[in-house]
């Protein structure tokens, strides 16, 4: 511990006193120098006792000669106390299955530090900024993992590596932040043919419980249910072999993992991993299988590259090739400087599995998008209401508001129990796609009941704002069959023209003025009075209302799982 502590007393002292003390004198060699020819086995340095250099250190030449102006700063000051080549991994990640596609970028630093000839501690930073797919409700569509840990690594003579590790981590999902941690530990070993075997355990703690998953849409089944992340681990063992004299070099593993949620999910995974022989390039294969993900793939890259912080005190680039993978034959003192394997993304793998467990029972429809299309001259407010049923239920087909619609915010309620709706911005003469990935049905049969306007929320026109036009739609409604329906609503008034043409056998819903709209399918007509949407009722009630007549059907619905477009403004299609 004392020459830890005396490792970074001296590398303190170097980086903030030594550019004062080379003002008045210069630098002519490092004090490191003779030590580092005892390392290369070189000839050893005398010392300098020079008394005409009253500054300089015993053994050095640290202010230089009296009277030198010039400074010379090279990385090898720092050479036995930092290392040669601490790494910076820079990498991408893409993983895909039946119910799930993810991306994810990472960037990795790993600074080790030696205590001795045999041993090693190590610092490592981690990030991971992934974007999501789920097919489910609610569902969290990115996330941003931040770990940071390190460990202690120690050789037994030159063909084995034991170390230990902890991490802290915490983990972004829908704006909020969820602190978890682990603790694990390795082996490898060097094995005949120069080639090596590995073996690693990793435990991760409480992540969060049941209870916290409701701020990302989930609600438990069970009242009070917890146990998420009390005991997740994961266990690997993997066969590194070099595939040509002097490589690349290709490493095999298989890892059984643990998640404890309120259903235990048990699974594994297998891969490939393929290193250059100077370590800069990896490519990496994994295909895997548990209870919930059923056959999952995932693919990644990765360039490693040397960093060395300490060149900038020279001017120099930081960047510096990395250290090799391996020299033939393997030296295993390399395992003392490599990335820890651990999962890095296990709290959002929890969250993930948490939705997919759930999807069977509640995915009625889906995936669906609402495509609107501003052909307006000037940004437009976009507003999305939820309408509720006459027993006071939100009908939103399962998605949690705001959290299941990125870049939506949700505007307070006037009075207690209004309807909910959110608002968003749409660029002149710009689209935006509304995604509906897996829509449940209530218990009364009602899937998502929708309506969309603009400049003013939904239902807010004829007595308490200027009139509206509405677009609204109602997704996974179980008639049966599951149905969708769509129209627009004059009913509140008219501000813009609409039109929405969909994917599927229904025809175009279509409004381009106030009036003459009677005869048109899929446009409940301006003030049409036999709509009493609330209480007291919003219908308007102008001097000349337009009804449709009986073979008019101004609903228009289609079985459910179509995709649709809502122009507004300008020229309609």
């Amino acid at each position: 511990m004392k020459r830890l502590f005396g490792v970074f007393a001296l590398a303190l002292f170097v980086v903030c006193f030594a550019p004062l003390l080379a003002t008045a004198q210069g630098i002519q060699q490092t004090p490191y120098s003779a030590a580092d020819a005892v390392r290369r086995s070189g000839p050893s340095i005398a010392p300098d006792l020079n008394p005409s250099n009253p500054l300089g250190f015993p053994g050095s030449s640290l202010v230089g000669p009296r009277g030198s102006d010039n400074i010379s700063i090279s990385s090898g000051m720092f050479q036995g106390i930092l290392p040669k080549i601490p790494n910076l991994q820079l990498g991408y990640n893409y993983t895909f299955g039946p119910q799930l596609r993810a991306g994810s970028a990472s960037v990795d630093y790993l600074l080790p530090l030696k205590l001795g000839a045999d041993s090693t501690v190590y610092g490592e930073a981690h990030g991971e900024f992934q974007s999501l797919s789920i097919a489910q409700p609610g569902s969290p569509n990115s996330s941003v993992e931040l770990c940071f840990g390190g460990g202690y690594r120690r050789m037994f003579g030159n063909h084995t590596m034991v170390g230990l590790h902890s991490f802290f981590d915490t983990t972004k999902l829908t704006g909020v932040w969820y602190p978890s941690g682990s603790v694990g530990v390795e082996m490898a070993a060097l094995v005949p043919g120069h080639d090596a075997i590995d073996l690693l355990f990793n435990w991760y703690g409480k992540a969060f419980d049941a209870s916290s998953l409701n701020n990302l849409g989930y609600v438990p089944p069970t009242p009070g249910e917890d146990g998420f992340g009390n005991s997740n681990f994961d266990i690997q063992v993997g066969y590194s072999h070099e595939l040509y004299n002097g490589g690349p070099d290709l490493r095999l593993s298989f890892t059984g993992y643990k998640f404890d949620m309120d259903s235990d999910v048990y699974g594994y995974y297998a891969g490939a991993e393929l290193k250059s022989r100077d370590g800069m390039f990896v490519a990496k294969y994994d295909v895997g299988y548990d209870n919930t993900n059923q056959v999952y793939q995932s693919v990644a890259a990765f360039m490693n590259m040397g960093l060395r912080l300490e060149n900038l005190v020279a001017g120099k680039s930081p960047f510096v090739m990395p250290k090799p993978v391996f020299q033939s034959p393997r030296e295993m003192t390399r395992a003392t400087e490599a990335k820890v394997n651990r999962n890095w993304r296990r709290t959002t793998q929890t969250a993930t599995l948490k939705y997919l467990s759930t999807k069977a029972q509640t995915c009625n429809c889906g995936p669906q998008t609402i495509t609107v299309v501003n052909n307006l001259n000037s940004e437009i407010t976009l507003y999305m209401g939820f309408n509720i049923d006459t027993y006071g239920n939100v009908q939103s087909g399962g998605y949690s508001l705001p959290g299941s619609f990125p870049g939506w915010s949700l505007v307070p309620p006037p009075v207690p129990g209004a309807r909910p709706v959110l608002y968003t911005t749409v660029n002149a003469n710009s689209t935006l796609v509304i995604n509906f990935p897996c829509t449940q049905t209530d218990s009364l049969g009602h899937g998502a009941h929708i309506a969309l306007s603009v400049t003013q929320v939904p239902w807010n026109g004829c007595i308490w704002g200027p009139p509206q036009t509405l677009a609204e739609f109602g997704l996974c409604d179980n008639w049966p069959p599951l149905m969708d329906t769509y129209d627009i609503s004059l009913v509140n008034g008219f501000d813009n023209p609409v039109e929405i043409t969909t994917t599927g056998t229904g025809g175009p819903a279509k409004a381009t003025a106030a009036t003459g709209n009677s005869n048109t399918p899929g446009v409940y007509g301006y003030g049409w009075t036999g709509c009493s949407v609330a209480t007291p009722p919003l219908a308007c009630t102008p001097t000349a209302g337009e009804n449709h007549p009986t073979n008019i059907d101004c609903n228009l619905h289609q079985n459910s799982g179509s995709n649709y477009t809502v122009y507004i403004g300008g020229t309609l299609p």
